[in-house]
């Protein structure tokens, strides 16, 4: 099984949650806010967040570069798990906006 293309694109509305469109063509980059002195966190709960699997896999560049797991179903999921030797880790995505005004992404 390859790359799911409709599951994608179900993934990208819960995140964005809505289908208003292509993309922004700038994105939204993936940063901690650790030396921002203020930042908001979209939602009201942990619960709103979207939950995600990623492993550590090198390039073919050999740099260490994180993956999302995405897959269709469990038993596909623990498959690629196991070859991943259990190398793991679950993290959510947070929607972030700084006192700028500027939207970023919060892989905690």
């Amino acid at each position: 099984m390859g790359f799911n293309k409709e599951l994608s694109k179900k993934i990208a509305l819960e995140t964005m949650g809505t289908d208003s469109g292509p993309a922004d063509t700038q994105g939204i980059e993936i940063k901690s806010p650790g030396k921002m002195y203020w930042f908001t966190v979209k939602g009201k709960s942990f619960d709103e967040l979207t939950p995600i699997t990623t492993t550590q896999l090198y390039d073919p560049d050999g740099e260490l570069e994180t993956y999302i797991i995405q897959a269709e179903n469990n038993s596909l999921k623990e498959k690629i798990i196991n070859k991943a030797d259990d190398n793991v880790t679950v993290k959510v995505i947070a929607r972030c906006i700084n006192w700028f005004g500027t939207e970023f992404l919060w892989l905690p």
